[in-house]
Parts: C-alpha cells; structure tokens; sequence
C-alpha cells in the first residue's frame, strides 16, 4: 500500500456500530451494520459495512453492493445479516442519493463516471490490488458488468439481481436518446434554479405515501412491501427542523442518461464477461430488453462463460428486499463455490 492511501485509511470515519431497530428481526446471523463515511474530494461518500459481530481473526473478502437507480444503500439490508462467513460487505450511497454527496457536473450525471467512483473507493479502502466481488441490483447490475469487462483482473464474481442487460437500441435511434437527455438536463436544472419553488415537505404518513408511490410508478404496484419502504426512506428522505420530510436524492439523478447500447456492445459485453456471474431475475418484472436480446446474452454467456448461473424467482423488482429468503441460498450457495478462472 502506497504512503498517500496509509493517510486516507484512518478518515474511514464509523458513524455509528449500533443496529438499527429496523434490521434486528433480520439480523438473525452474526453479520452487523455500521455506518461509515469515507472523505472525498466532493464531500463524503457514505454507506453501511456489514461484519460479522464475531468474527475470527484472519483476512476477509470484500464484496462491494451496488445499488439500483434513485436507491440507496438500504436495498441490500435484507442480504448484509445472511452472508456466509469470511466476507466484508460494503453497501455505498452512490453520489446524490442516500446521505453521499453529490457529484453532478453543472447539467448532470455522467453513467461512466460510476466505474471510476467504483475504482477510486477500492483505493481509498486499499483494496486496489484484491478481488473484489459485486453484489449488484437493476441498474447497479450494468455498472458492475461494465466494469468487470474493464478491470477484469479486480473481479472475483458477481451477484446481479433483476437486470440481465441495458435496452438495445438500433444505431439510428441513439440521437433521439441524446435529443431526450438534453431537453430533460436542461428543464430539471431549470427547475432547480428556481427562486419560486423550494422542495415539497411531507409530514411522515405523506412522505411514506409519496415514496411507494414513486416506487411503484416506475417498477409496479405493490412493489415494496411497507417494511422495504421504510428502509429506503430511512437514507432517501431527510427530516426537516420542522418535522416534515424531504427527498434527500440531487434532481440530478432523475435525468435518464443517453442510452448508447448497440446490439455489437451487448455480444461483446457477454463474450467479454468472464468471472463467475449469478444472474437472478424476478419473475414478475419487466426484462428492461427485447426477450430476443435477452435471450442472446444468455446464450454467449452460457456458451462463453463457464462460471455462469441464471435463477429465476418469484415476485417483483424489488423481490431481494421484500423477500430476502427467496435470493439468500443462491447467493449463499455462489459465494461459498471455488471456481478456477482465468482473468487478463
């Protein structure tokens, strides 16, 4: 470990070691929570390390959890308690969601700059030169796919839930997408930069409302349970001086990036992904892609990748929230299996 990462290491600041009553009843293994913060040159990046309460002494593997869009750390709160021995479990707000800062260039966020945060936190933890694994949900999946094509010598194996790949576009509709993104950068930031408007307040039983309700609108009715919500509330939404309650996510992170996908960038993604891969896909959610290109990147991964698993479960897009039982023996059973691979 080089002088200037031994000098970032202590300002890993743990906020709080105590168990926050939402998770004891989960909590069944000897895996707890603490709280951390990690200084950056933006602000702070903040987020949840999962331990083992009684863990012996020795090295531990790390796994990173990446959550999907406009979450939060909190989706992986049903997985962090049940994780075989021996692990590690970092679970990050990515920048302008949760308690991290944000990080957003005068119009946005750039999707690409995910994979350099990924980096840089490896980093400042001093984990630059180990495997690391992903735990990865909806759109955290496609981070963690990309950068394992990038770095794959830093990846051990990977978990993603409810997301086999990115909608594949035709070449000739890639300016409409950057026609769309532009137009919306540009009202959002709009609408931020106005003096006339300051956040809605809720009171809590609006705020709970309102936060189901914006779930639902984008992965389905009845997408969260009541207890999924509050968990996510608990870093998606900040309460006021006064009582009342606010989203806590920059506006920023609404904005759609321009999707650039081709048909060629998924072939090749699949025969670039060569690490262990678990794929688990919700029975009852949408496929994000055309079933034919679905079943093409199942198909070069079967065929390419001998370390590949695809389970199916029951429920919606949120099922490893509302349902962790239903995804904990997979992941259990994919973390404790030894795989020979070969990685540039």
């Amino acid at each position: 470990m080089n002088m200037m990462l031994q000098g970032l290491l202590p300002v890993v600041r743990r906020i709080s070691s105590g168990v926050p009553s939402l998770y004891r009843k989960m909590s069944s293994s000897s895996y707890v929570p603490k709280e951390i913060s990690i200084p950056v040159h933006w602000g702070e990046v903040r987020g949840r390390l999962w331990e083992e309460e009684d863990a012996t002494s020795g090295p531990k593997k790390t796994i990173f959890g990446i959550h999907g869009w406009l979450d939060n750390a909190g989706t992986m709160n049903g997985i962090g308690p049940h994780l075989p021995p021996g692990y590690k479990f970092y679970v990050f707000d990515q920048p302008g969601c949760g308690l991290s800062s944000s990080n957003a260039d005068a119009w946005g966020y750039n999707y690409n700059h995910h994979l350099i945060w990924i980096r840089h936190l490896k980093e400042l933890l001093g984990l630059e030169r180990e495997k690391t694994s992903l735990i990865a949900f909806s759109l955290g999946s496609l981070f963690a796919q990309s950068y394992a094509c990038s770095f794959p010598s830093d990846i051990d194996r990977i978990v993603q839930m409810d997301l086999i790949y990115a909608p594949v576009l035709p070449i000739e509709s890639i300016f409409q997408g950057y026609k769309m993104y532009v137009q919306g950068a540009l009202r959002i930031n709009r609408h931020i930069l106005s003096t006339e408007k300051s956040p809605p307040e809720f009171s809590l039983e609006e705020a709970t409302k309102v936060y189901h309700s914006a779930i639902s609108e984008r992965n389905g009715e009845n997408a969260l349970t009541e207890e999924s919500v509050r968990i996510l509330m608990e870093r998606g939404m900040m309460e006021m001086p006064n009582g009342k309650y606010r989203w806590r996510h920059d506006p920023r992170q609404a904005i759609p990036p321009p999707n650039t996908i081709t048909q060629d960038l998924m072939h090749h993604t699949a025969l670039t992904l060569k690490c262990p891969l678990l794929l688990i896909k919700a029975s009852d959610f949408m496929l994000y892609l055309h079933p034919k290109h679905a079943e093409s990147f199942l198909s070069f991964q079967r065929e390419h990748n001998p370390h590949f698993r695809y389970e199916e479960i029951q429920g919606g897009h949120y099922a490893h929230l509302n349902y962790p039982e239903r995804v904990l023996p997979l992941i259990r059973d994919f973390l404790s299996e030894s795989f020979e691979t070969e990685t540039a």
